[in-house]
């Protein structure tokens, strides 16, 4: 099979809607984090995730890394447990990430999509 990388890429109107709103989360999380979330995550924290996978200095990954601690709370070391503390260790580390991203899906046509609808 032999691609034509002259061709114009066409998107779906969804796959559209999704880079739109990829484009707007990752304005809301530059505004918010000001790019550099691993400086601001305790080194100790950050060893345990990383043996669950690797992390670059993004907005996915960041979400990533909080659903990580969270999913394997009970497997990490008591002093990494510790450290997250009762639940507020990233909203500390991040005071505007939470609302920036929960502006930014209301703000666009996903908030009203059933795959959301929860969560929003």
């Amino acid at each position: 099979m032999v691609i034509n990388y002259q061709e114009p890429v066409h998107f779906s109107y969804r796959e559209n809607s999704f880079l739109r709103l990829k484009d707007k989360l990752d304005n809301a999380f530059y505004a918010a984090v000001n790019k550099d979330w691993v400086s601001k995550i305790d080194g100790a924290i950050l060893a345990e995730v990383r043996s669950f996978g690797v992390f670059q200095n993004n907005l996915v990954d960041l979400l990533r890394v909080i659903y990580t601690c969270w999913k394997r709370y009970r497997n990490l070391t008591p002093a990494t447990r510790e450290i997250l503390g009762n639940g507020n260790y990233f909203i500390l580390r991040f005071p505007d990430l939470f609302i920036a991203i929960y502006r930014t899906i209301k703000s666009t046509d996903w908030a009203y999509r059933n795959a959301l609808e929860d969560y929003v």
